[in-house]
């Protein structure tokens, strides 16, 4: 961390050295591919724990993927600020293009 200071909100924010920042982004999405390729795996076994009569433990463990989900959403979300206006008009379409796949699957199903 290279400073500290608060924004206009009286919030207060953290500057960093440029080269850690890349080496910590680096590290923090080295792993992406792998996860993006093993999700749909992970959901079709939340949805089968989901199911379950009662409380067993896999289907409490399954109510905690989707609030994981949601705070992951936020997160990016959050990173947001960070994108040039092409980058994010790119995350809009594909953001819109994902949820008509979504809404799709779900009425198939």
């Amino acid at each position: 961390m290279q400073a500290t200071g608060r924004d206009a909100r009286r919030r207060k924010v953290y500057r960093y050295h440029d080269r850690w920042r890349e080496v910590r982004d680096a590290h923090k999405y080295e792993h992406t591919i792998a996860f993006a390729r093993a999700l749909p795996r992970i959901r079709r076994r939340v949805a089968r724990d989901m199911a379950r009569a009662g409380l067993p433990r896999e289907k409490v463990l399954a109510c905690a993927v989707p609030l994981l989900e949601a705070r992951a959403a936020a997160e990016i979300r959050n990173d947001l600020h960070r994108l040039s206006p092409e980058e994010a008009a790119v995350l809009g379409v594909l953001q819109q293009r994902l949820g008509r796949e979504g809404r799709r699957r779900r009425r198939a199903a």
